[in-house]
């Protein structure tokens, strides 16, 4: 359940083999519902299983090896879904990985206030920013006519040649900027004013 619905490894294949769905259907899958169902049910269960070596090693050791496979696999990606697809993967490994340093912390202070709240408000945090990852490529990709992340990267060069900025750029990064430093409230007033 915990590492299937996170895509954590060995069940990591199937996040980015949905990417065959559209965008809006792509953005809602990675940001609210499915692979942070996982990790919820992780942060739920810490209480009866952290302290055992056996919750840590497994968490901490799944969470390492997603989060290598997830980086390694970004690297050879061309399409921008699914170049977005691996690095929610990696991103939900750091997430495991906080949550298993929290099971063999003793200090209640760190566990609680620095280890689960900040895997908690990454969780958040991730789902804001992906969303928004994934509309904009969406979006650019749209206006590209191409899912390629270099047909997309050619026509904003071009854009900034001639001297024009596409609006998506324009008013899709620096929401996307805010949303990942974690600045979710103003992050719906930009997304407001797009």
């Amino acid at each position: 359940g915990v590492f299937t619905k996170s895509a954590q490894f060995p069940f990591h294949f199937w996040l980015p083999q949905a990417m065959a769905a559209p965008t809006p259907v792509s953005a809602y899958l990675h940001s609210a519902t499915m692979v942070k169902a996982g990790v919820f049910l992780l942060a739920r269960l810490h209480p009866a299983l952290a302290g055992t070596d056996l919750f840590f090693y497994t968490v901490s050791g799944i969470g390492a090896i997603t989060l290598l496979i997830g980086a390694w696999n970004a690297i050879f990606q061309h399409d921008l879904k699914g170049l977005l697809a691996y690095s929610t993967i990696t991103q939900l490994s750091y997430i495991f990985f906080a949550i298993s340093l929290a099971a063999l912390c003793t200090d209640p202070v760190l566990r609680n206030t620095v280890l689960l709240f900040g895997a908690i408000a990454y969780i958040f945090n991730h789902a804001f920013a992906k969303s928004l990852f994934f509309l904009v490529a969406g979006a650019q990709a749209v206006v590209a006519q191409h899912r390629q992340h270099q047909a997309v990267l050619h026509l904003v060069q071009a854009e900034l040649a001639a001297g024009q900025q596409l609006a998506l750029v324009q008013h899709g990064d620096p929401a996307i900027e805010q949303a990942i430093e974690g600045l979710p409230v103003r992050v719906l007033r930009v997304a407001q004013c797009a």
